[in-house]
């Protein structure tokens, strides 16, 4: 035994003007997903680099971070290999590095920044760790665009909740 479907006879119109709570209902669904098209283009207000300054990703590796917007990588791709990385260096705690700490180079990118940030700990960062940090941070805050309406709006939605 078959069954037949006529589900294709019957197709909602949305423009109708029906009465009664499937028309109304029907109307109201149909606004609603409008109103959800109209915001989705919202969402890039905001430019690559903005999107990548402001992540926290970011802020725990903004050396990095510097040299991706730089490279103009986008904001998804940037931030996902932002979390997968260790901690990247500058080239003047690099070169110092090398000076400073016999076997430098067969230290792994862990253990070099574990080892670089414990001679900056240790000497006075002599080795320019936090100072390329902080100035790398710096430069991520250049990158940060004004808040838009849509931003405040989000945050007192998001507060309301």
């Amino acid at each position: 035994m078959s069954v037949m479907n006529f589900q294709h006879l019957n197709q909602p119109q949305h423009d109708a003007q029906a009465y009664g709570f499937s028309g109304r209902r029907l109307q109201r669904m149909h606004r609603l997903e409008q109103s959800v098209e109209e915001e989705q283009p919202s969402e890039a207000s905001h430019s690559d680099a903005h999107l990548i300054a402001v992540s926290k990703e970011a802020k725990q590796n903004p050396i990095l971070a510097f040299h991706l917007i730089a490279d103009g990588i986008p904001h998804q791709q940037a931030i996902a290999r932002l979390q997968g990385s260790v901690r990247q260096l500058s080239l003047f705690t690099r070169r110092v590095m090398e000076n400073a700490y016999p076997g430098w180079e067969l230290l792994d990118a862990e253990d070099q920044n574990m080892a670089a940030f414990q001679h900056s700990m240790i000497n006075g960062d002599t080795n320019g760790y936090r100072a390329g940090f902080n100035a790398a941070l710096s430069a991520l805050e250049k990158f940060v665009e004004p808040l838009t309406y849509d931003d405040i709006a989000d945050s007192i939605m998001e507060r309301g909740r």
